[in-house]
């Protein structure tokens, strides 16, 4: 069994964020190409529309709840972006510390959103893009499709 730390820093790699990009890529194609008629958006469209709203805002900072393994959290740092990642799973907490440790322009909070984002908010010096990518709690949004969630807006 790999260590978590070890695990973290061998995803930080080159050769291996190369091919978590490109196995991104291909699964985004696949679904492209496929024509499927799901509702979900793939990684990388969900990346890239992250991307343009941060953008077509001028936003320099997000805070995404739900770190799960960082890929979106590495997406938007290596961009440039200020990424305050939120995982309220201890263990994919530290698997993120570890992850992003000595990357200067993100940072790992372990805990309940919902209870932190007010703090979070408050720390901030310049407006941010919230992204809500966890928490969501499945019995909630059972038989809810996406196409009803946008249309609550």
């Amino acid at each position: 069994m790999v260590s978590i730390e070890w695990a973290a820093r061998l995803r930080r790699s080159p050769p291996l964020r190369l091919l978590v990009d490109l196995k991104t890529w291909v699964e985004d194609l696949r679904r492209r190409l496929s024509g499927s008629n799901d509702e979900t958006v793939s990684a990388l469209a969900k990346r890239h529309l992250l991307l343009a709203k941060l953008r077509s805002c001028n936003l320099n900072v997000v805070i995404e709840t739900g770190t799960f393994l960082g890929d979106t959290t590495h997406f938007l740092s290596a961009r440039g972006y200020y990424v305050v990642t939120v995982e309220i799973e201890p263990s994919l907490a530290a698997w993120a510390r570890a992850r992003f440790d000595g990357v200067a322009n993100v940072r790992v909070v372990e805990g309940d959103s919902q209870q932190l984002m007010p703090e979070l908010i408050a720390d901030l010096d310049q407006p941010a893009l919230s992204y809500l990518d966890g928490h969501i709690q499945a019995a909630k949004l059972e038989g809810v499709s996406m196409k009803q969630l946008s249309s609550k807006r």
